[in-house]
C-alpha cells in the first residue's frame, strides 16, 4: 500500500473515532478551570485530592491556577483526571 493512501486511511480512522467529541469543542472552559470546577462539585477538598495523587495540598492550588494559565503538561493533567475518578480527554 502506498504511503500516501495509507495515511489517508489512517487519517479518515481518526475523524471517525473524534466524532462523538466535536460538540464538546462548543463547550468553554469554567472560569475557575475544570479541575477545580469538578473538585468542587465533587465536594473534594484540596487536600483531599493532594492525598490521592501524591502531592501537597500547595500544589494542587498551583496546578489550579496552572490550568487556567495555561501551563500544565498532558502529564500533570491525567495525574488529576485520576485523582478525580474522571477520564482525561
Amino acid at each position: 500500500m502506498k504511503r500516501g493512501v495509507k495515511n489517508k486511511i489512517i487519517r479518515e480512522q481518526l475523524t471517525d473515532s473524534l466524532k462523538p467529541f466535536l460538540d464538546l469543542v462548543h463547550v468553554d472552559r469554567p472560569h475557575t478551570g475544570w479541575i477545580k470546577a469538578i473538585r468542587t462539585a465533587l465536594g473534594m477538598s484540596m487536600a483531599t485530592l493532594a492525598d490521592r495523587i501524591g502531592v501537597n495540598k500547595s500544589r494542587i492550588a498551583k496546578i489550579e491556577q496552572d490550568e487556567i494559565a495555561g501551563n500544565l503538561t498532558i502529564k500533570t493533567m491525567q495525574k488529576v483526571a485520576d485523582g478525580l475518578d474522571c477520564v482525561f480527554v
